[in-house]
């Protein structure tokens, strides 16, 4: 009965410390995911704006060198919305299980 009392006990705490190990591995990658995310941005941000100002053969600087957007350019802008609102989804969906998790472990 002891042995039994004490192999649950080890058992539970194996649980926390593998539960712990998933916490912070997800926290290094939602880390990672924001990094290459502001990565990203800063790649488009200086993209948009080598495309905004450019030089023309006589020399003159064109600001903001507007044109007609196609559907197929609203298209791949609305998947990619779409897609940074699923990603934002995911990682509230899974701060919240790992904060019942963490009640669980806790409580």
């Amino acid at each position: 009965m002891q042995a039994r009392k004490e192999i649950d006990e080890r058992n539970k705490i194996q649980d926390s410390i593998k539960m712990v190990d998933t916490v912070k591995k997800e926290q290094e990658l939602r880390d990672a995911a924001k990094e290459a995310r502001q990565k990203k941005m800063a790649l488009a941000v200086s993209n948009i704006s080598s495309v905004d100002t450019h030089k023309t053969d006589d020399s003159e600087l064109l600001l903001g060198n507007k044109r007609a957007i196609t559907n197929e350019e609203l298209e791949a802008a609305k998947i990619e919305r779409n897609n940074l609102r699923n990603q934002r989804k995911k990682e509230i969906e899974r701060d919240r299980r790992i904060e019942v998790l963490m009640m669980k472990i806790f409580i």
